[in-house]
């Protein structure tokens, strides 16, 4: 058995809290450390404290220079609060390089940064390890998908493998969380899991990360929901998995006239390419009753052509008002624990979960399982 990676994650805020209550699926390496910026409130808390959860076991610091001495490796991630590149983050490279330590990357560079960091950890006999080289397709070298770049192929691919979708009705929906809980989950059931996920790094996680091409300015719209069903087709192909799950970035639709979630137009593509035979939307805490429940379902059915098998509620309410000065969704968050008393399941019926909760997580997870197990599309596996 080979020896693990002991790791420093810098800067730790909520966006990387799903992947250190998943460590394990971080194969090779063991976080040893967890460093966040000193204004940021974290210091000398519980990692969980991050997105309200549970406790993890792990205190965050903000000595990044006392903790190097306990790490093989600094991994540098992306983050919720924004730090500038040139005078906080950069200067910890050069700090963790000086120290010897290996580079893991998390963070998109510029090529001149991405460039002198390498050469740096070169010059020292250092590994730099960057993880945003994003999945795609090889289109100079596969004549099929050259043919659907030229328009004469629209058709859609039937996909034979049950999906399951993980969209959130805005961005910070804890849709990560729920995308890595369900590949735990299934693969501790003896499940074969194939996964598309939100995020342009998940390969340092095991799976695909979401492909670049979807985000390509000069690509139509009409080109990348062809691409992404040839694409899933392909994973399907390769992989013979029992289930394919797909994390579908940003938000399903406008929250209002200044704050659009892009328009929902990634969501609109994936489900173009394909239909899930399960999903689970994420949406926040609010005055939620079986009425307005309907109305987002009609409105995925309408829009997207599938209707949401159950839901997440995030643990944080939208603060309205600092959402329109800001023109980005703002959230007020609370301890996961608390929304079990908020929530009226009498009322709402069954579907209904928080991934944070203790046993709710397993309960979405089986939630879905029988609903797939319902139309024979996957064995159950005790």
């Amino acid at each position: 058995m080979r020896d693990k990676t002991n790791l420093l994650v810098y800067p730790y805020d909520i966006e990387f809290t799903p992947i250190l209550r998943h460590k394990w699926l971080l194969d090779g390496y063991e976080i040893k450390a967890l460093v966040s910026p000193s204004g940021w409130g974290l210091d000398g808390s519980d990692a969980g404290e991050a997105d309200h959860g549970s406790n993890t076991g792990i205190t965050v610091t903000s000595d990044f220079n006392g903790m190097l001495e306990h790490c093989d490796a600094v991994m540098f991630v992306d983050t919720y609060l924004k730090s500038d590149f040139d005078s906080i983050i950069y200067p910890k490279f050069e700090m963790a390089i000086n120290a010897g330590k290996n580079i893991v990357c998390l963070i998109e560079l510029d090529g001149s940064k991405k460039k002198c960091i390498e050469k740096k950890c070169k010059e020292n006999s250092l590994e730099f390890k960057y993880c945003r080289i994003k999945d795609s397709f090889n289109f100079e070298e596969s004549n099929r998908i050259m043919v659907l770049l030229d328009g004469e192929d629209e058709r859609i691919t039937e996909i034979v493998v049950p999906v399951i979708f993980v969209a959130g009705l805005m961005e910070r929906m804890q849709k990560f969380e729920i995308q890595l809980f369900l590949r735990e989950y299934l693969i501790n059931r003896g499940y074969k899991i194939s996964q598309i996920g939100s995020r342009q790094y998940c390969e340092i996680l095991g799976f695909h990360s979401f492909p670049d091409f979807m985000f390509c300015n000069t690509l139509p719209e009409t080109k990348k929901i062809l691409l992404f069903n040839r694409f899933v087709k392909g994973i399907e192909q390769n992989e013979n998995p029992d289930v394919i799950i797909i994390g579908i970035p940003g938000g399903t639709g406008i929250y209002d006239k200044t704050v659009t979630n892009k328009f929902g137009i990634i969501a609109y593509e994936v489900s173009s390419a394909l239909t899930p035979d399960a999903s689970v939307l994420s949406i926040p805490y609010g005055n939620l009753t079986p009425e307005s429940l309907q109305i987002l379902r009609l409105s995925a059915k309408f829009k997207f052509g599938f209707e949401p098998d159950c839901y997440n509620i995030v643990n944080a309410r939208i603060d309205s008002q600092d959402s329109k000065i800001l023109n980005k969704v703002m959230l007020n968050w609370f301890d996961a624990k608390a929304i079990k008393g908020l929530l009226n399941y009498n009322v709402l019926g069954n579907g209904i979960f928080n991934i944070l909760c203790d046993e709710d997580g397993n309960s979405m997870a089986n939630f879905i399982v029988d609903k797939l197990s319902a139309h024979s599309e996957i064995e159950y596996i005790k």
